[in-house]
């Protein structure tokens, strides 16, 4: 009989230890080999080194529970099987199961213990998991239990992470005489009553009507045929009643990897797909592709810092205007007026790259690599195919020491827009966006990761409280918050400030344009406080846990979804909508059923997001004095999220788009009332050119990638993207790429 020894951590066979495979092994977050992800310690002290060489203990204790400074949450809840992949349970507060007759949330136990008599003390229980065992063997599955407190009372277990008592375990019994011990991995309680975890506590309890999971490392023997296995749980004992307790086994909604092949199937290597007449922009770099290719380096940058030496950026957004949206000239009110040319027309883009990105970003953040760039494959790039590059994307990292700060703003990471056409710009309900993503070095774990800093004003970032007369004891600190914003996502922005456009076609006599006529129109900037109309739906990312050699399965990498804002009411998250923001609640994310979207260093993956406007009703022109805020919507958008062609996560329908008039042809800031009188000044003319199903229609592809919130990013991290294609259906993986590399092929 030869026992295995299995620790947190580590692996032993007779004392020889033995190497933990981790999840970089295997492709998709449900394909790893743990089922729950819990943190190395309960808390962590914040200890820092101030500027004068000290050794400061703040008092402050970082709790991987969720419930202080930044609220970091690992191990199971109610909610989530895994909140570090925004995994989420099917059924919300009691988790997912099959009984013994394999009937999902099914009332036959596997087993069960003996009745728990009243005031026990520290015992261990022992229940025969022969059955069960020989389910989670047979069937290559997590060895993963949900267990069930009936009768009364409660019992406490101890939890892997308590410090001295003996922890539980599983001994498994083999036919040929073999055998092995498994140790605990995870336990935690399911507790209804509170979205927290205590897969970290020393103790955890059951009670009544409660559900708990407990999982344990899998059997390394292979081939074999289990005779017999008795979990034995390490109990301190009974609080009060005699509760049994029994034992089902964990099923948590895995999705199968059955592609769905899209447009792209018939082209190869997205050559000519900019030819479909779905697609609305494509870009696709290759050993040939230059940066002038890909990003309007004139119009990029910042006023104090273009990407090259060129034009002053303009307004965020002013690119997204045509003045023929609202009238036609030589028609009614604009009879006057004569038809403009093409090129009149193009005139009014001050940042006109129609195909490329354009906006705020730096040369060392946003660059063009082949497939030869030794930087890039220092940096963890690896090609998607044979003479195909990357746009690498740099989230720098800001070394400030602990007890400093850094924001989003500022030299931060890429803020840029994929521009559409004019014929397109508005005027999608409907879109689809597909782009090929590898995540690079940076996003490995690494303890330095985690790091405590001083919420204070961008003034004192990297000084220390003392610096400015304040007590570190007493100031506000948070962790590092291990989200922000990534590439990806669409959106309509739409300022109120006043901005116009004189038409191009009317000028003075000296060739000057004729400011006498003007059309008010968006442009100035956006976001919530900064006077902008419209929507917004930027894709984010949630970190993966830190620890370095840790066996979790949510360790390194990144969990992808989307952050919504509504700008309506100068709000962020419409009332109506599902979508959650900065707390990321399950169906934000792709990985929501079944961790398709949590990505690992080192590969490359398919991403799409599929996102349909919600329904606008029919505009009628009010009478005068009337609100125009008063038109109507239904609450019928909603979110689809593939990778590598796989159906991922559907949201629930939500409304974003509330109202017609509020489109990028508004010609007042918001706010006002609608007035029909063509003399007054707040006259508005109705949107008389585009179908109102389009009316604040998609107006951008978003390229976003920096930390969020006050955090600062510990270190740089690289993002490779390619194969970008924004279109009005399906686009799916693409035809000549291996289905390793998220194209079409041979199942994974």
């Amino acid at each position: 009989m030869i026992p295995i020894n299995r620790l947190a951590g580590i692996i032993s066979q007779n004392g020889i230890p033995v190497p933990i495979v981790f999840p970089t092994n295997n492709k998709y977050r449900f394909q790893q080999s743990l089922l729950f992800q819990r943190a190395h310690t309960k808390s962590i002290p914040f200890i820092y080194t101030n500027h004068l060489g000290q050794s400061v203990d703040t008092g402050t204790r970082f709790y991987f529970d969720g419930q202080s400074a930044g609220g970091f949450l690992v191990g199971p809840t109610q909610y989530m099987l895994c909140p570090t992949s925004r995994w989420s349970w099917k059924n919300y507060g009691t988790g997912d199961w099959i009984d013994a007759n394999g009937i999902q949330q099914g009332s036959t136990p596997f087993s069960q213990s003996a009745l728990l008599p009243n005031g026990q003390g520290a015992a261990i229980i022992s229940i025969n998991v022969t059955t069960a065992m020989q389910y989670v063997y047979t069937n290559n599955r997590w060895c993963a239990f949900l267990l069930k407190a009936t009768g009364s009372g409660e019992v406490g277990l101890v939890g892997p992470c308590n410090p001295t008592l003996t922890k539980s375990i599983i001994q498994v019994n083999y036919s040929d005489g073999t055998s092995e011990i498994l140790q605990n991995w995870v336990t935690s309680a399911l507790r209804p009553s509170t979205a927290y975890t205590d897969a970290m506590d020393d103790i955890i309890g059951i009670g009544v009507g409660g559900s708990m999971v407990i999982e344990f490392f899998r059997p390394t023997l292979t081939g074999k045929t289990i005779s017999s296995a008795t979990m034995n749980l390490s109990s301190t004992g009974v609080s009060f009643g005699t509760p049994r307790i029994q034992v089902y086994v964990c099923a948590p909604t895995v999705p199968n990897l059955t592609q769905i092949p899209g447009l792209a199937q018939n082209y190869n290597k997205d050559a000519g797909i900019a030819s479909h007449p779905s697609v609305i922009v494509n870009q696709l770099v290759t050993d040939s592709t230059g940066i002038y290719d890909v990003l309007d380096i004139y119009n990029s940058g910042t006023y104090s810092n273009p990407y090259v030496p060129g034009n002053i950026p303009t307004s965020r957004g002013e690119y997204a205007s045509d003045p023929t949206l609202w009238g036609t000239p030589g028609v009614g009110h604009m009879s006057a007026v004569p038809m403009p040319t093409n090129a009149q027309l193009n005139n009014l883009y001050p940042r006109k790259g129609f195909g490329k990105w354009v906006g705020t970003t730096y040369p060392n953040y946003f660059r063009v690599v082949h497939s030869d760039d030794t930087q890039a494959l220092a940096n963890g790039f690896t090609p998607l195919a044979t003479g195909l590059g990357a746009i690498e994307l740099t989230m720098p990292g800001r070394n400030i020491p602990n007890g400093g700060s850094w924001f989003a703003s500022g030299e931060s990471g890429t803020d840029v827009d994929l521009l559409f056409d004019r014929a397109r710009i508005g005027q999608v309900s409907e879109i689809y966006i597909r782009y090929y993503v590898q995540l690079g070095s940076g996003w490995e774990a690494k303890d330095s990761d985690f790091r405590m800093h001083f919420m204070g004003p961008y003034q004192q970032a990297g000084k220390f409280p003392e610096e400015y007369g304040q007590n570190p004891m007493t100031y506000p600190w948070r962790a590092t918050d291990f989200t922000g914003k990534f590439f990806g996502g669409a959106q309509h922005i739409a300022s109120g400030r006043g901005k116009h456009y004189t038409y191009p076609t009317r000028q003075r006599p000296d060739g000057a344009p004729d400011d006498s006529f003007t059309y008010p129109a968006m442009g100035g900037g956006y976001g919530a406080t900064s006077g902008a109309l419209g929507y917004q739906g930027r894709c984010m990312f949630q970190q993966g846990f830190f620890k370095e050699n840790f066996p979790g399965p949510a360790i390194g990498g990144m969990a992808w979804g989307i952050e919504m804002y509504d700008f309506q009411d100068i709000s962020a998250i419409p009332s109506q909508s599902f979508i959650s923001g900065w707390d990321g609640g399950p169906n934000s994310f792709a990985g929501a059923n079944g961790g398709i979207g949590f990505l690992y260093p080192g590969k490359w993956y398919c991403l799409e997001l599929r996102w349909k406007l919600n329904t606008l009703a029919p505009y009628v022109l009010p009478p005068r004095g009337t609100d125009y805020r008063e038109s109507g919507f239904l609450q019928d958008g909603f979110l689809e999220y593939y990778v590598d062609g796989i159906l991922a996560n559907t949201s629930p329908t939500f409304a974003i788009r509330r109202n017609p008039m509020l489109d990028w042809a508004v010609q007042v800031a918001a706010g006002e009332p609608f007035d029909t009188d063509e003399a007054s000044p707040h006259y508005r003319r109705p949107i008389t050119n585009v179908s109102p199903e389009n009316w604040m229609g998609f107006a951008t592809v978003a390229g976003n990638l920096y930390y969020g919130g006050r955090s600062p990013n510990p270190r740089d991290k690289k993002v490779y993207i390619n194969g970008i294609v924004a279109s009005t259906s399906y686009v799916g993986p693409m035809a000549g790429i291996s289905r390793d590399n998220g194209g079409l092929g041979v199942a994974l």
